[in-house]
């Protein structure tokens, strides 16, 4: 079975010999595995730290020519280089893995042609180019404020992937568009400026869209909060209710008999660790 989706027919396997993990070609990229296109060669997670020394200089970033963090890295999979995507600026996640193209390769997914760089559209969730000639509807010129391709719009609040037209950086289909833009800001109740996209931001939490100025992040963490932000709202609204549940913990304990000290002591493990945004 395949280590990354669990299904049957997978074939490529991880060259460090003990190890069992193999691959369909496809999730072996979604995987984050290690691939020497040279030399045929896969290295699952596990193991690729093994890469410089297996694969000396393919192991390196056709950017920064060192291998870096291995596990940031990108394969091209039509020219078989290797990219962090540090050096692109590019958040690497495993759909964005799944058949990438670095941008020396990049082809319109509809045409599978490449050139016209200038129309050439990079969806924000998979990187994949398509020009705007060859979109259905055309479109007219390139979006300043990101776009998503049909295969990642996604609707934040139903979870549509179908919609006559899209809003908010394909954040929201068209029928939630119009109920939703009716709402003011929970945090100044005001109108969210339904015209002005750049000053707000929409909360994954309450899906609310909230004006930037009432809630602006770092400038350097605004790309980041555009695409995973959470009101303040809803961070002290969960704040709260782990507070309540520690003090809930507490009293239990407290509610508990005395353990016998002779009895072997059981470090307790952090389970309220959060992956920080």
């Amino acid at each position: 079975r395949c280590a990354y989706c669990k299904h049957l027919g997978a074939t490529i396997k991880c060259c460090e010999e003990k190890c069992t993990h193999i691959y369909h070609y496809p999730c072996a990229a979604g995987a984050g595995t290690f691939q020497d296109f040279n030399n045929f060669t896969l290295l699952c997670p596990d193991h690729i730290d093994q890469a410089p020394l297996r694969s000396k200089e393919e192991a390196n970033c056709a950017v920064c020519d060192s291998p870096g963090d291995l596990l940031d890295q990108l394969f091209c999979t039509t020219c078989g280089q290797h990219y962090h995507g540090m050096c692109l600026d590019i958040r690497v996640t495993p759909i964005k893995r799944a058949g990438w193209q670095c941008p020396d390769c990049k082809v319109c997914q509809n045409c599978k042609q490449s050139g016209e760089d200038n129309k050439m559209l990079v969806c924000d969730t998979c990187d994949k180019g398509y020009h705007t000639f060859c979109l259905q509807p055309v479109m007219d010129s390139v979006p300043t404020n990101g776009w998503k391709c049909k295969n990642c719009r996604v609707c934040a609040e139903c979870g549509t992937r179908i919609s006559s037209q899209w809003h908010h950086n394909c954040l929201m289909c068209d029928s939630c568009y119009r109920q939703q833009d009716n709402l003011p800001c929970p945090l100044c109740e005001k109108s969210p400026y339904p015209n002005l996209q750049k000053e707000r931001l929409h909360c994954h939490m309450c899906k609310r869209w909230i004006h930037i100025g009432c809630d602006k992040p770092p400038d350097n963490e605004l790309d980041i909060h555009l695409k995973e932000y959470i009101c303040s709202l809803c961070k002290h609204s969960d704040v709260d209710q782990e507070h309540t549940q520690m003090c809930e913990m507490m009293e239990t304990e407290q509610l508990l008999p005395e353990v016998d000290t002779e009895m072997e002591n059981i470090d307790s493990k952090d389970i309220g660790n959060k992956k920080p945004l």
